[in-house]
């Protein structure tokens, strides 16, 4: 903790114990003679109000009601205290995630040193050890760079993997792909692919859904069009699309196929009609059905 942040600490200590020690007056004087409040009537005008005399008046307090009082007290206690060490944490919390940028500055010369050579040599030695944790400070950055660049390949390549899953049952998905991207701009487009949980699918629904995705272009703040995707992101799914036209139907029947002709049964229908004897005919048929 630095000096100031200490002092802080001390006045703010000093102003806590001096609250506690007049809400500990207060509560005394509360005890022993508390001042008359006013009390209000509503009646009539000119009508005076009756006011009964308190038989407890000037009584010391019960004791249960010092005992009441004094856990009042000490609860009020506890928690400005933990109010106080949540200053502090926040505080501490804060200073970590935000770590002063160090800047090494140019490398000192005897010059700059003003021709003192014990000078010179004490900012040398400075500037070395600074030197030393800027580096550091540079090699984090850097890591932090690559783990960032690394994991946004990651989402990509994965991208592609369930982009050609989805390519292998669509036919357009290129073209609704190109309207997305098209649509959205890159920081938008780059939330899509790292942040939902099926950017394929949702690349696709965006690009067969024009008007839906202008309206999600129209929307530049990053937090909230992050929310407005995520609310589509959870409803796109893949689903079989159902037939257009029903099934041919297959034609059924004792009855000859067209296109197949009996000679004989047609010569003897023809001969039974000139005759009127169907006999031979009746007979033909019933040879046909028993084979």
């Amino acid at each position: 903790m630095s000096e100031q942040e200490q002092d802080q600490f001390e006045n703010e200590e000093h102003e806590t114990e001096t609250q506690e020690q007049d809400e500990h007056r207060d509560d005394e004087q509360s005890e022993s003679e508390q001042p008359e409040s006013e009390e209000f009537f509503v009646g009539l005008e000119g009508e005076e109000a009756n006011q009964e005399e308190d038989p407890h008046k000037g009584e010391p307090a019960p004791e249960w009601l010092k005992r009441e009082r004094a856990e009042i007290r000490e609860i009020r206690k506890q928690e400005r205290a933990r109010e106080r060490r949540i200053k502090e944490l926040e505080s501490e919390l804060s200073a970590h995630r935000k770590p002063q940028e160090i800047e090494l500055g140019e490398k000192p010369t005897l010059e700059t040193a003003g021709y003192d050579t014990e000078e010179f040599e004490r900012q040398l030695t400075d500037w070395h050890t600074k030197k030393a944790q800027f580096d550091q400070q540079e090699q984090a950055k850097k890591a932090e760079q690559e783990k960032v660049v690394q994991q946004w390949q990651e989402r990509v390549n994965s991208y592609e993997t369930k982009k050609a899953a989805v390519k292998a049952k669509v036919h357009d998905y290129d073209e609704a792909e190109e309207v997305a991207r098209d649509t959205l701009n890159q920081t938008q487009f780059g939330i899509l692919i790292s942040g939902a949980e099926n950017p394929e699918l949702l690349t696709y629904h965006l690009g067969k859904n024009p008007a839906k995705a202008k309206e999600l272009a129209a929307i530049q703040d990053p937090i909230q069009f992050a929310f407005k995707l995520a609310k589509i992101d959870a409803q796109v799914k893949v689903q079989q699309r159902k037939p257009t036209t029903s099934p041919e139907r297959k034609v059924e029947g004792s009855g000859s196929l067209s296109g197949i002709v009996d000679a004989k049964e047609a010569e003897l229908e023809r001969k039974a009609l000139q005759t009127g004897d169907r006999t031979e005919l009746i007979q033909y048929r019933k040879s046909k059905k028993g084979k």
